[in-house]
């Protein structure tokens, strides 16, 4: 990977905090445990479409059991990635035309289609597509950096759990355990914000991105009452029928009328695209969502009214491949899947045997070969020190 990934706790990772740290915390410690395995099912969520849903409620199980869990580091950054996934490709585009009879297994129960999420679901997940964005980025962001705390669960079996006032068993109680120093200070040891220089100018993390940031922010101008009344007229982007090529409106308009849309929504539709895209950025997005709409002009070049375009007009423009919500969902499975590969490396629990794909285990050989040599050298710069650290304790 390009950012020199190890299995969680590797030997590159550990040489990274303070010898004297790392010796203090127990290899069977629950939170490494918790770790291994949130890290798998978030990989899961990741590199496994058809397990999705079945591994977001696995991984929630495993997340009820974490006090907090990490926001930067390994599973920071794979969660991240897991979550975006979540809420773009676990649901259908488009309202499904003939769904199964009777009610789904819980495990099936998908949320709303994505041409029916509403404009500020759209605005959340860009700004955590930003946040995801520079967590994936930081030098950091491979570093396995664990759980600080568990929520308390008594087992009755062990003898452990509290007797209520009737000397019943209670099993487990609300809240998580004080958070281990032990951890902290591993934790603190391997934090590092600074970007990554090798993922600087790579082109996952600038042009693919941009086509991502973009493309999202155009389906945000869509959402809402326009994407509801062209569905309407128009049925789903791919599904129009074609048009003849005439830019001539006038024969057409007695046969069918414009959609009916307030003032207001176009208003508000218009002004999004002129605040969001400019001339730098998403210029192409801007002029296409502006074909859509005939802006009336009054003295000083006030907008004195809007009208959308004859259907017609809009059948050809929304027919293009820009519209279509199952492409936005490729595209942003495709970056989350690159970015994870480039970033972050193959969970432990996957060379264990775990999971949809098996990988043999790295050697120690092979991973430095794939580290970059300015992070080799830092890395035994960082083991000399933990060394002499050691000696001096």
């Amino acid at each position: 990977t390009m950012a020199g990934s190890t299995d969680a706790a590797g030997p590159a990772a550990a040489d990274a905090a303070p010898a004297a740290v790392v010796a203090t915390i127990d290899p069977c410690d629950p939170k490494r445990m918790m770790f291994d395995s949130l890290d798998l099912l978030a990989y899961e969520i990741i590199t496994n479409p058809s397990k999705r849903m079945e591994r977001k409620g696995q991984l929630e199980y495993f997340l009820d059991r974490v006090g907090e869990p990490p926001s930067y580091g390994r599973l920071g950054s794979r969660m991240g990635l897991a979550v975006l996934l979540e809420h773009f490709c676990c649901r259908d585009a488009y309202p499904l035309k003939d769904p199964p009879q009777g009610p789904p297994p819980a495990s099936a129960e998908r949320p709303v289609a994505l041409v029916r999420m509403p404009p500020d679901d759209w605005q959340l997940y860009a700004r955590m597509l930003e946040t995801v964005y520079d967590d994936v980025r930081r030098m950091d962001a491979d570093a396995p950096i664990l759980p600080e705390a568990l929520t308390e669960q008594r087992s009755v079996a062990f003898g452990l759990a509290d007797a209520n006032e009737d000397g019943d068993d209670e099993e487990g109680t609300d809240g998580a355990t004080k958070k281990d120093p032990r951890i902290v200070a591993y934790n603190q040891s391997l934090l590092n914000a600074t970007p990554n220089p090798d993922l600087e100018d790579h082109v996952l993390f600038t042009r693919k991105y941009r086509e991502i940031e973009i493309s999202l922010q155009f389906h945000r101008a869509m959402a809402g009452r326009m994407r509801e009344v062209l569905e309407e007229v128009l049925g789903t982007p791919g599904d129009v029928a074609e048009t003849d090529d005439s830019d001539s409106e006038e024969e057409e308009l007695d046969d069918e009328e414009v959609p009916e849309i307030s003032q207001e929504a176009l208003v508000e539709f218009y002004n999004f695209i002129n605040e969001t895209f400019s001339e730098d950025w998403g210029i192409g997005a801007k002029e296409l969502l502006l074909k859509m709409i005939n802006v009336d002009f009054g003295k000083g070049g006030a907008v004195k009214a809007i009208r959308l375009r004859h259907p017609s007009k809009l059948r050809r423009i929304y027919n293009r491949k820009e519209f279509d919500l199952v492409r936005f969902q490729k595209k942003v499975e495709k970056l989350m899947t690159k970015w994870n590969e480039a970033v972050l490396g193959v969970p432990r629990m996957v060379t264990m045997g775990y999971g949809l794909t098996v990988f043999p285990p790295v050697s120690e050989a092979e991973r430095r070969t794939a580290v970059p040599e300015r992070r080799v050298r830092a890395i035994e710069k960082e083991r000399m020190a933990a060394k002499q650290a050691s000696a001096a304790a």
